[in-house]
């Protein structure tokens, strides 16, 4: 039982990786553009992101994309 709970969080992982590497491309960002936003930008623990998309790091990048390549903060219809 162990290893089929280990095998599904692993595909999950992966999944949540591929999810955030073809937002980052859709948007134009690197990861450390990314880290770089949330070193200078950090959110409480209060802070809603919203959510469209299964990882919460996919969320985060999708709801600030555009104020991550300097366009200002971002709207509803950013989203996608």
């Amino acid at each position: 039982v162990k290893s089929r709970v280990q095998m599904k969080l692993y595909e999950a992982k992966e999944r949540a990786k591929q999810e955030v590497t073809e937002i980052l491309n859709r948007h134009g960002l690197t990861i450390k553009q990314v880290e770089e936003y949330n070193r200078k930008n950090p959110l409480n623990g209060m802070s809603r992101v919203p959510h469209h998309i299964v990882s919460t790091a996919g969320n985060f990048i999708q709801a600030n994309a555009r104020e991550m390549r300097g366009g200002g903060l971002t709207s509803p219809s950013a989203y996608f």
